[in-house]
């Protein structure tokens, strides 16, 4: 009798609580450039992180003493294929300052180079950067 309550006290332990901890959902998502679409994505994270030394983007907010404030983002992947926008439009300036080295970053550009879109996405499951 005392194995039966055993074994089903370990039972109801693991149906309630689970087993090992598992961390949470975990989203690797690299740099990828399309120039013909003209857009550029990953995650700031996962640039770092890899292994092929190539990946990187970002962007660059500048602000001046006089003048318009401005934002410049880049990113490069794994291909070697690159892609760089600007822009001063206020809205996408603020955007860009919603970057942190977690983000999901996702920008779009005209055939000026011309900055158009920034999607910035803050979100736990992207890997957290490493060395």
């Amino acid at each position: 009798m005392a194995i039966r309550r055993g074994a089903l006290l370990g039972l109801t332990a693991t149906l309630l609580f689970g087993t090992a901890a598992s961390g949470g959902l975990k989203v690797h998502f690299p740099v990828k450039v399309d120039v013909g679409n003209r857009y550029a994505a990953g995650a700031l994270a996962s640039a770092r992180g890899s292994l092929d030394g190539m990946q990187f983007i970002g962007c660059s907010v500048f602000s001046f003493a006089v003048g318009t404030p401005m934002v410049h983002c880049i990113a490069r992947d794994a291909t070697n294929a690159q892609a760089s926008c600007t822009s001063s439009n206020p809205k996408l300036v603020d955007a860009a300052q919603g970057l942190y080295g977690d983000t999901l970053l996702q920008f779009f550009w005209d055939e000026t180079g011309a900055c158009t879109q920034l999607m910035i996405t803050n979100s736990s499951e992207y890997w957290p950067k490493a060395p």
